[in-house]
């Protein structure tokens, strides 16, 4: 079944599902059918892994296991600071997610990507169809009025991100006829629907990476930029950020360009509150919470701390942010070898969004999105040591 990108398609389908259908009233019957249906998709996919006979002590599948350790640390603390855990449902989705992409990409690569980009992709064009349908929103929640086909805007970017280097990769990697066209279209149309709802972080983000893949397209004998470098900058940007609140330097920019005010929407007394517990409780976090109750700790309104190394310290602790650590780590490590190869020029660019995304966003709840991103770099790295050709399966960027 995984060779066929029908089939892929199909479970992307289930386990990608967009986020009008979780809050319409009127499409409560298809979110049940599609919530049971992902239950037999994932006892399937677990079934899989071993007819597939795809287990493999490498990277790829250290990843996998870390992701399902930090899902299972999620458990642990939340029940060590005696909470109720409410997101089971979410967590079944990360696992479901996780182990579909390890087993559909270890099987057939050409068919998970043919699939994924297909319904992905298509999920961006009906996004930005919704806002030009409706510019004033498909629906209305108790906390935002601008909804649409893919929920809040906020909640776009770990879709687009995962969308980005999926299309991309099967462009560059496993080119069809119209398959770098699709990629254009489908990355055009994600910097159309954030010019349209104005999503500053989306904008600037996306235009990072599409900077940096610009750089490397037109200067063909260029390097991708360091792994290890990017993550220093990053982490450099953190501490500039949090701790010496480098943002009035800027706030020129933030104030007159991004119509932001210098406080960054109140997240920088949300951040002075999350150093706060963080201190509290630094070695296990405060594990998973309420709404109501994350409100009340972090104060402003905030349901998360707008910035997801903060948030991770936060909520699971050392141990939370030290596992996120090592799977960025497995996830990216080979890439340092291939750094003129055309997938590792994708995968940067989108690591880069992603990475400074997190530096304003927690993504608290819809974090698992990205979860693909980690395992497709992992097995591509993989692959590419083990084959011992430099250009497998990789095809030349345009330009």
């Amino acid at each position: 079944m995984f060779h066929k990108k029908s089939f892929i398609a199909a479970a992307t389908l289930l386990l990608f599902k967009p986020g009008f259908v979780s809050v319409m009233p009127e499409f409560s019957y298809l979110d049940s059918f599609i919530n049971i249906a992902r239950l037999f998709l994932i006892a399937f996919v677990v079934l899989s892994l071993f007819v597939e006979r795809v287990l493999r002590l490498d990277d790829t599948l250290k990843v996998l296991l870390l992701v399902l350790l930090g899902e299972a640390w999620k458990i642990i603390s939340t029940f060590l600071n005696g909470n109720g855990m409410d997101g089971w449902g979410t967590m079944l989705n990360t696992i479901g997610q996780a182990l579909f992409v390890y087993t559909a990409i270890r099987t057939d690569s050409k068919a998970f990507f043919q699939g994924t980009s297909a319904v992905l992709g298509c999920y961006v064009l009906l996004n930005l169809l919704s806002i030009l349908v409706f510019p004033n929103g498909m629906y209305t929640t108790s906390v935002y009025t601008q909804n649409y086909f893919l929920s809040y805007r906020t909640a776009w970017l770990p879709v687009y991100f995962t969308t980005a280097a999926v299309v991309l990769i099967h462009a560059v990697e496993y080119p069809g006829q119209y398959s770098m066209q699709w990629a254009i279209l489908v990355v055009a149309s994600m910097f159309l629907s954030l010019l349209i709802v104005w999503s500053a972080t989306g904008l600037v983000t996306l235009s990072l990476a599409a900077a940096a893949c610009a750089l490397w397209v037109f200067h063909k004998q260029s390097k991708a930029i360091s792994m290890r470098m990017l993550i220093l900058v990053e982490g450099v940007l953190f501490f500039g950020l949090i701790l010496f609140q480098i943002q009035e330097t800027f706030s020129f920019l933030l104030v007159d360009v991004l119509q932001k005010d210098i406080t960054l929407t109140a997240r920088i007394r949300i951040w002075n509150n999350a150093l706060q517990l963080i201190r509290e409780h630094f070695w296990i976090g405060m594990g998973d919470m309420s709404v109501e109750q994350t409100r009340a700790v972090l104060g402003w309104g905030a349901s998360h701390a707008h910035n997801y190394y903060l948030n991770t310290q936060m909520h699971y602790g050392l141990v939370g942010i030290a596992n996120w650590l090592l799977m960025l780590h497995y996830s990216t490590r080979k890439m340092q070898k291939n750094r003129r190869q055309p997938y590792v020029y994708v995968l940067t660019a989108v690591y880069l969004a992603m990475l400074t995304a997190f530096q304003v966003e927690a993504y608290m709840s819809i974090g698992y999105y990205l979860y693909p991103i980690y395992l497709i770099s992992a097995y591509l790295g993989t692959e590419k040591e083990r084959s011992g050709k430099h250009d497998w399966p990789g095809h030349p960027l345009p330009g």
